[in-house]
């Protein structure tokens, strides 16, 4: 039995904000593609375009001053890298709830398991 399967789109936007979420969160970009339910190779992809569109638009023309974020772009920024790490942490809670119960062995063993996931030193002070 065959399924077609359908094929997704993502809007530019969404697009420029993964690889904004990319670039600001510092997280490796597998985790980030993880967390946006995309693959990687398909974020991959966007840094690349975008990197290379941004250097095409900027140009040698602009002075450095121009090149520099706003205090607003940089709060923004630091707000979100908040945000990301309280959603890691919520995310680390629901995912051990049962590991917390238990013994410390169990609490080692979901840190082995899922350090691919999350970042250890997150994984530990949430626990």
């Amino acid at each position: 039995m065959m399924t077609n399967k359908t094929r997704r789109s993502f809007t530019v936007d969404f697009k420029h904000e993964a690889v904004s979420l990319l670039t600001s969160s510092g997280r490796p970009l597998i985790q980030v593609a993880a967390g946006l339910g995309i693959q990687p190779s398909m974020l991959r992809s966007w840094r690349g375009s975008v990197d290379g569109a941004a250097r095409a638009s900027i140009g040698s023309t602009l002075p450095a001053s121009k090149m520099m974020p706003s205090a607003d772009q940089i709060e923004i920024r630091r707000l979100r890298r908040e945000l990301e790490q309280a959603q890691m942490e919520r995310d680390v809670l629901k995912k051990s709830h049962r590991h917390l119960l238990g013994s410390s062995e169990m609490r080692f063993c979901f840190i082995e398991d899922n350090r691919q996931v999350y970042p250890v030193r997150l994984m530990c002070a949430v626990l």
